[in-house]
């Protein structure tokens, strides 16, 4: 009985003991995660300041000083710091002293990244600075936005723009790996200017984007004015101008289903000038296996359809994207983004359909090897154009975006027939399309922002014109067996060109009432014309045009700096793409006929939102 006792008293106290202890490791190790980067710069010239002298001191113990000296572009970095205040004195010759103070390291924030600390020339004057650190949120929840600061985390240096989304609340993937915001797919922004990229193609520039680059990612699930449209709310990713000097980094990643990529970025900034480059390529090699069983009921009998399939798929997708800011003075500014995307792909499947009787025996059996190669190109060009006046809330933006693309493919499909006892008959079908669509884009944005009645009115109006032209080619051909050539399939071939104009026009205003409640309230203009120019083919030409009015109102209170609520409005549209309107036949499931539609129109919602926020 005692040994009994003494066994179920150990039971319960060495588990305690070793959670106890193992807890206390653990909150040890993290007290020694603290982690201080910046940049030196001289606060005249906005050049680095090469090896200048730093020294951290902890409040509570003044004996123990941390010193450390700059590297040639200014840049420093403390880590492994206990939890506590600090203060950061800099000092280098020529130059006053500079002292931040109140840096508080503790397990709810223990990066800091302090940017460019900028040091005054000494004189007789200058005298000795000391600043009280005011940290910024990693995450503020304001103005209908979540807006996670990147910039001010020194952990984001060692992740991609991708791993830091992932990590964003809200924020998920799709099964494909498809970004979505609130369970829907956003409109992604890179600097406020859309990417407008496939979903393979923004994966690929994510990952190649160094978290370094980033200052701050912005998550607008009731986007403004200019974005009230958008059915999945905008994310918005603010790139930031990078260190003074040439800095670059070098990226391997690859993953178990088979999926790797390489990126390098490269980036260079003076005070009026910056630069950045990112090259990276990623690739694929993909198989899996698929089985559907289904039972088709009527009135009199059924029948079963079985099918059993399995594929594979590789795909190499080289990507560029280099970026270009110049700064004329504080009122004037250019920015030049160059965006170049390539892909080659080859994909084989083999499908078994088999239809059976109601007892389950086989009455028709067919074996369908598909296969698909090509390539594509996309080029993106956008110059924007800023201009401030000396009320800095008062903004013009103009942007022209362009962009022009070309994809390739090839299918193959050959199926076989079989008898009931999966034995060939004989029969056989052997068809080949080669698909080619080439694209071209205009896109002209404006946007002018001013503040109103002594800054409690703002007022945003802008406008869009926006023209996509594409042309598409299908040749479908059969393989006639008396004289073993492929001939040509008139029904299941054309040739068209699309073309899809849209003008937008909007206006806005916001009425701030109080510090603490808000009323915005605007509507959007839109007019899209439609056209298919069938050159060849079975359709009859198309154009159509409709106009739409897309109202939105925002009624928002502030309670304090971590609660507020907002009630939201907003109509959205979402026009059919060209995949939906394009009359091609896909041939490639001879069971399941999928073509577009060119008289599809688009479908409005009405958004309610109420939205509490809690940070």
């Amino acid at each position: 009985m005692i040994k009994l006792f003494t066994l179920v008293v150990l039971m319960f106290i060495v588990p305690k003991i070793f959670s106890q202890t193992t807890n206390n490791s653990i909150s040890a190790a993290r007290k020694e995660l603290g982690l201080i980067i910046g940049n030196v710069l001289d606060f005249q010239s906005g050049k680095p300041i090469a090896f200048a002298t730093l020294q951290l001191i902890k409040k509570t113990d003044t004996t123990k000083r941390l010193i450390q000296i700059a590297d040639k572009n200014g840049a420093f970095e403390f880590d492994k710091l206990t939890f506590g205040f600090y203060s950061l004195t800099f000092t280098a010759t020529g130059f006053a002293t500079n002292t931040i103070d109140s840096i508080n390291i503790r397990a709810e924030r223990y990066d800091f990244n302090l940017g460019d600390v900028k040091m005054k020339a000494s004189s007789s004057s200058t005298l000795a600075e000391v600043i009280i650190y005011s940290e910024k949120p990693l995450i503020e929840n304001a103005d209908g936005k979540i807006t996670y600061n990147v910039g001010e985390s020194a952990l984001s240096n060692g992740s991609s723009t991708s791993e830091i989304l992932k990590n964003m609340p809200l924020i998920s993937n799709d099964p494909n790996g498809k970004i979505l915001l609130k369970g829907k797919e956003p409109r992604i922004l890179i600097d406020d200017k859309p990417t407008d990229l496939t979903a393979d193609q923004l994966k690929d520039l994510l990952e190649s984007l160094p978290g370094s680059s980033i200052e701050k990612i912005e998550l607008m699930t009731n986007p403004p004015a200019q974005y009230a449209t958008e059915q999945g709310g905008v994310i918005n990713i603010i790139t930031k101008k990078g260190k003074i000097g040439l800095t670059g980094k070098i990226t391997i990643s690859a993953g178990s289903r088979g999926e790797g990529s390489l990126a390098a970025n490269a980036s260079y900034r003076n005070q009026k000038f910056s630069t950045n480059h990112n090259l990276g390529i990623s690739g694929s090699r993909l198989s899996g296996n698929s089985y559907s069983k289904r039972q088709n009921i009527y009135k009199d009998s059924t029948n079963f359809f079985y099918t059993t399939s399995n594929w594979k798929s590789e795909n190499l997708r080289p990507n560029l994207r280099s970026q270009v800011d110049y700064d004329f003075n504080k009122h004037h500014a250019i920015s030049i983004v160059y965006q170049g995307n390539l892909n080659y792909f080859n994909n084989i499947s083999s499908t078994q359909y088999i239809n059976l009787d109601r007892f389950e025996k086989p009455y028709r059996v067919s074996n369908r090897e598909n296969g698909s190669n090509g390539s594509g190109y996309t080029n993106n060009l956008t110059i924007n154009y800023t201009l401030k006046t000396k009320n800095p809330a008062e903004i013009l933006r103009f942007a022209i975006i362009g962009s022009l693309g070309k994809n390739d493919n090839g299918k193959d499909y050959f199926q076989q027939f079989l008898d009931p006892f999966f034995m060939p008959t004989g029969v056989d079908s052997t068809q080949s399309q080669f698909y080619d669509s080439y694209n071209k884009s205009l896109n002209f944005r404006l946007g002018y922002d001013v503040p109103l009645d002594s800054g409690k009115v703002y007022f945003t109006t802008g406008a869009t014109y926006q023209l996509g032209n594409y042309h598409n080619t299908l040749n479908t051909k059969f393989f006639r067996k008396q004289d073993s050539s492929f001939v040509q399939n008139e029904l299941l071939s054309n040739d068209f060109k699309f073309s899809q104009n849209i003008f937008t026009l909007r206006a806005a205003f916001t009425y701030i009432f109080s510090k603490t409640f808000r009323i915005i309230a605007g509507a959007q203009v839109e007019e899209t014309t439609t056209s298919f120019d069938f050159i060849k083919g079975n359709s009859n030409n198309v154009t159509t045009s409709y106009w739409n009015v897309l109202p939105n109102i925002t009624l928002r209170k502030e309670f304090n700096k971590t609660f507020n609520t907002s009630f939201v409005y907003r109509s959205s549209i979402r026009r059919p793409g060209l995949g939906e309107l394009n009359p091609n036949i896909d041939y490639s499931d001879p069971y399941n006929v999928r073509f577009g539609n060119p008289y599809l129109v688009p479908s409005l919602a009405d958004n309610f939102d109420w939205n509490i926020g809690l940070v």
